[in-house]
């Protein structure tokens, strides 16, 4: 309705469909964001795609934004601003996160955003300019393979934390 402005989403699976009347909400192809779309809230697990690339207008993702969610693939965008915890929580296949932002100390990352996944086994892909920033960032620690968007230059972390490049 249009009058909804407090969801409790632990029980949506399915595609969001928000009226164009609510001041709070908005959906787009089934994905639902805060009134301007500057906050992804809810990427469902019905909305199936193998690569999921969230809108330039996002800057920030809410926590639990895509849990169980089946992709393989998730791209966030460049002007992303903060990253709230257990976001990927469950996502059992997702093998690539491609963060676009280039300056990772500029991203508001919670202490337990990566929380809730094989983060192992996923690769980070930044911008190769980056790489370096990315990699002494305590925050992307967990992430074995750190690889630039641009090209084919790889890093990667022993089980020492030793950095091996590739």
């Amino acid at each position: 309705p249009s009058t909804l402005s407090d969801i409790s989403l632990t029980p949506f699976e399915c595609k969001m469909n928000v009226n164009v009347l609510n001041d709070d909400f908005s959906s787009d192809d089934g994905v639902l964001y805060n009134e301007d779309k500057t906050t992804l809230i809810l990427y469902p697990r019905k909305v199936i795609q193998k690569k999921i690339e969230i809108s330039d207008s996002v800057t920030r993702i809410e926590a639990y934004a895509f849990e169980n969610n089946e992709a393989e693939e998730i791209v966030i965008p460049e002007d992303i601003d903060e990253l709230e915890n257990d976001i990927f929580s469950g996502c059992e296949n997702l093998k690539t996160l491609t963060i676009k932002e280039g300056y990772p100390k500029l991203i508001n990352i919670k202490d337990e955003t990566f929380d809730g996944f094989e983060i192992e086994d996923c690769v980070l892909r930044v911008p190769f300019d980056s790489l370096s920033d990315y990699m002494e960032d305590e925050r992307f620690k967990d992430f074995k393979y750190i690889t630039a968007i641009e090209g084919s230059r790889c890093l990667r972390y022993d089980e020492n934390g030793t950095v091996i490049t590739g």
